[in-house]
């Protein structure tokens, strides 16, 4: 979508180096038309120098900012990304992954007639954790939120509920997508269920292994995409697959060759892996906790209310008996998908933005 804008649009966003290229908050940058202020991560950095000096400033960022993820230099990183806005037109800074560059000096953007944006990814069980030390959040003049479920950690802190939007995470569905070849892997394939893990935070590895052990045997191949030591809980289980680190490509094709998607989750905001895979046509199975209920519906996926191992291998061995009814919700599974494209977004971002200019009318496409 190309958009024309009588404004600027900043996005100050970080792109992690442990995840695919097209997952993250950058493809929001992209799609919202927005100029990018691309930061690293500070103390991550240094630690690669010095593991006790990037533990210094990593506290040091906390204590500043009151975000266990603050990832500027404090002062004078806020202070580098304010002095790349262009004052000559109407300008936003959006602070699109906003636990990792929380603005800490109202005054600097007042001063300089510059309103403020931030988006939050965290998770109902993490954003005690994570943000729980700042003081205030009267510095924006907006938040967004990727899930209803962590709306009242801000409203409990005073920040006035009328300023919050939740406008929930979304996915590249052009490349994200389904593919007829990848079917037909699928229809000619007689035997274990295919099932596919991805990512590492708040991922409860421990009881999906659990549950593999449990299964029988025949039931379920499971390939496993993740790092650290999370990867030890199956080093001893022949029906799991660790994959290694895997591009934007591989990483679809990993998806579209699977009948399902396998994630249990500790928390859950919003999910990438969910938004890919449902992006590609696969069903999730997953469990309900935190922003789950309002990204998977009953047609794209099996939300169940609880991790009970044997819930999870009743339900996974029903499924690997019955294949094609996996392969008869793809299509529901995709439509639903497509209504989380970023695309579809960026109008109810911009109609946030028009409001805090004071500018009237819809966006220039």
């Amino acid at each position: 979508m190309s958009v024309n804008l009588d404004y600027d649009v900043y996005g100050v966003v970080h792109i992690p180096e442990d995840i695919a290229g097209r997952s993250g908050m950058y493809p929001l940058a992209k799609a919202l038309g927005a100029k990018p202020l691309v930061h690293s991560l500070a103390w991550q950095n240094l630690s690669e120098k010095s593991w006790r000096l990037g533990d210094m400033l990593h506290r040091a960022c906390t204590r500043y900012s009151g975000s266990e993820y603050y990832s500027l230099w404090p002062y004078f990183g806020e202070k580098s990304l304010l002095n790349r806005v262009d004052q000559r037109r109407p300008s936003v800074m959006h602070f699109i992954w906003a636990e990792f560059s929380l603005p800490t000096k109202k005054r600097w953007y007042k001063k300089r007639g510059v309103p403020v944006m931030g988006t939050f990814h965290c998770t109902p069980a993490n954003v005690e954790r994570i943000l729980g030390c700042v003081k205030d959040f009267s510095v924006f003049d907006h938040i967004t939120l990727m899930t209803n479920s962590i709306r009242p950690f801000f409203t409990e802190r005073g920040y006035p509920d009328s300023d919050i939007s939740v406008i929930l995470h979304g996915v590249d569905t052009g490349f994200f997508c389904p593919d007829a070849e990848a079917g037909a892997v699928r229809g000619n394939d007689e035997g274990p269920l295919r099932g596919i893990l991805v990512g590492s935070t708040d991922r409860d590895h421990a009881f999906m292994a659990k549950v593999l052990r449990a299964l029988p045997e025949g039931c379920l191949r499971l390939s496993v995409l993740t790092r650290g030591n999370q990867k030890d809980h199956y080093r001893d289980i022949a029906s799991a697959t660790l994959l290694p680190k895997l591009g934007d490509e591989e990483l679809r094709d990993a998806y579209r060759q699977s009948d399902l998607l396998i994630m249990p989750m500790v928390s859950c905001g919003a999910n990438n892996a969910i938004m890919e895979s449902m992006a590609c046509g696969t069903p999730v199975l997953t469990n309900r906790t935190g922003g789950i209920p309002e990204y998977v519906s009953d047609d794209a996926g099996y939300i169940l209310a609880e991790k009970n191992v044997d819930l999870w291998v009743d339900t996974l061995v029903r499924l690997s008996k019955d294949k094609g009814e996996l392969e008869s919700r793809r299509p529901a599974v995709r439509r639903w998908a497509e209504r989380f494209d970023w695309n579809l977004q960026v109008n109810e971002y911009h109609g946030i933005f028009r409001k805090l200019l004071g500018l009237t009318g819809n966006i220039l496409s």
